[in-house]
């Protein structure tokens, strides 16, 4: 089942939606809300890790569907005021990377799975997506280097 990066992005457009929700959050909280595009690093990098970390560990804990799906909800609102904080909508992150995964579909529709934990494989000539997210990230928000290093300090 091949996917077009034209359909990926259209229909990854409903997060960039969400993205605009979840910004208005940031805004009326005093949050980031992605004035500039950047990485993010130190106490601001920290505290959003601590955030989704701490969703993560309310999923494990979970003993129930109502549970899973508060956890997994709020991780999304964190992932995606992450995103926010850096400047990011998501369409221009998760295109490349959905059309990289679905790639590893094969011809006969299948995917190859590693036999220890069941994750699906790269198929040989599989290409990855950093490229085109840093075209991206060049050619919309105008940055110079997407690899620049940050330092947490």
């Amino acid at each position: 089942m091949q996917v077009t990066k034209q359909e990926t992005y259209t229909k990854l457009a409903g997060l960039d939606l969400f993205y605009d929700v979840v910004k208005k959050f940031h805004i009326a909280g005093g949050h980031p809300a992605g004035e500039i595009t950047q990485a993010l690093s130190g106490d601001e990098k920290a505290r959003r890790i601590a955030w989704m970390q701490e969703e993560l560990n309310e999923f494990a804990n979970s003993k129930c569907l109502v549970d899973q799906c508060d956890a997994m909800g709020d991780l999304l609102w964190f992932v995606v005021g992450t995103m926010v904080c850096m400047g990011v909508e998501p369409s221009d992150i998760l295109g490349p990377i959905t059309t990289a995964n679905m790639s590893k579909i094969g011809e006969d529709g299948k995917v190859k799975y590693r036999a220890s934990d069941g994750k699906i494989q790269k198929p040989d000539g599989w290409v990855p997506p950093e490229e085109e997210i840093a075209a991206n990230l060049r050619k919309r928000y105008r940055v110079d280097d997407p690899y620049q290093m940050v330092l947490d300090l």
